[in-house]
């Protein structure tokens, strides 16, 4: 299983891009925890979720995963 640990990002949104099918997604710390469940291309991602912890955790069994965190658009 991979784990990846997202630090000092409450509030933002961040989207999970499944690249190849997914099985054992978990999402903790976000608005919309999941566990264990599949994704795949085509079939069903993981979109806008808002991360509300000061550490959130994705981890993932097996496949290949895009975790995409949006980012405020600049204001000059």
């Amino acid at each position: 299983p991979e784990q990846r640990g997202i630090d000092s990002a409450r509030g933002r949104v961040c989207s999970l891009i499944p690249l190849l099918p997914c099985e054992g997604v978990t999402l903790e710390g976000f608005q919309w925890p999941l566990h264990g469940e599949r994704l795949a291309p085509g079939e069903r991602i993981s979109c806008s979720n808002r991360i509300d912890a000061d550490h959130a955790v994705v981890r993932l069994e097996t496949g290949a995963l895009l975790v995409y965190l949006h980012y405020p658009a600049r204001k000059d």
